[in-house]
């Protein structure tokens, strides 16, 4: 169940569409076409508009953006799309699908299939920001024993489902020696300390140390004689709710030192 502190934030959330653990997975050409052609014989069961479509043609250009246009000229229907746009999965080709059918048959668009084509344009938007391409493994440190996306995916959706701006959680190059984790507020960008990256380390501890990042995403500092509070006491009284807090703390406390003496001596 969802802590009711969290619930009670007054912040603007925006996005509300359903984010899958397979949206990790790339869409490829066939299936591209497979979804734009299931997504017009929809349209055209409920649209007055007679339009006949017997192919489909894609066309991928070279851009940063997530960009693409539907034409359809004597039954041809010609998608151009941007090649990043291959690098998304299922869930957001269905959505610009909705979005450029509904406009070739003058329909409505639902609302849910816009905020998901905005959520992957913000997420593309903040990696071309950052420097990064999902499909390039050296720009970031790969996991070896914890799943980093999926810890932070499960946990956006559990306590964060609409939220409204990206957050990329990644692993930073190198091992710091005083942070677990940090937040980047100009690229919303979580570094999570590679340290972490071992079999030794309990999942909770890495999750509990997301979901701390992720509370200074949402909740802004408060100013006190000049200064900035980040973990002010409503913060703190936040990160508490997350189920493996407890549990986390104990670890950082007992057993991380001689964890952290351990590796060191390894080097």
């Amino acid at each position: 169940m969802v802590s009711p502190i969290i619930m009670s934030m007054q912040y603007s959330f925006e996005f509300s569409g359903e984010i899958h653990k397979t949206d990790s997975i790339e869409t490829g050409p066939e299936q591209v076409r497979k979804i734009f052609s299931e997504v017009y014989l929809d349209y055209k069961k409920i649209s007055r508009k007679k339009i006949t479509c017997t192919e489909f043609e894609t066309v991928y250009f070279r851009s940063h953006t997530l960009n693409a246009t539907l034409k359809v000229e004597e039954k041809r229907a010609t998608l151009k799309l941007s090649a990043r746009c291959l690098m998304q999965p299922e869930t957001f080709h269905r959505a610009l699908s909705h979005i450029l059918w509904s406009r070739i048959f003058n329909c409505p668009c639902s609302e849910k299939h816009r905020n998901v084509w905005r959520y992957y344009e913000s997420k593309n938007s903040a990696q071309n920001r950052l420097g990064i391409s999902e499909n390039k493994p050296g720009n970031f440190r790969k996991s070896e024993f914890h799943d980093l996306q999926e810890y932070s995916e499960k946990i956006l959706k559990t306590y964060f489902p609409k939220l409204s701006k990206p957050v990329i959680v990644l692993w930073a190059k190198r091992a710091g020696r005083n942070r677990l984790g940090s937040y980047c507020v100009s690229g919303r960008k979580i570094l999570i300390n590679p340290v972490l990256d071992h079999p030794d380390v309990p999942g909770y501890v890495i999750k509990s140390v997301i979901f701390h990042e992720l509370l200074h995403h949402i909740i802004p500092p408060e100013q006190s004689h000049g200064r900035k509070i980040y973990h002010t006491r409503f913060f703190r009284r936040t990160e508490r709710v997350f189920p493996g807090y407890a549990e986390s703390e104990r670890w950082l406390r007992e057993a991380f030192p001689s964890f952290l003496k351990k590796c060191r001596r390894k080097k």
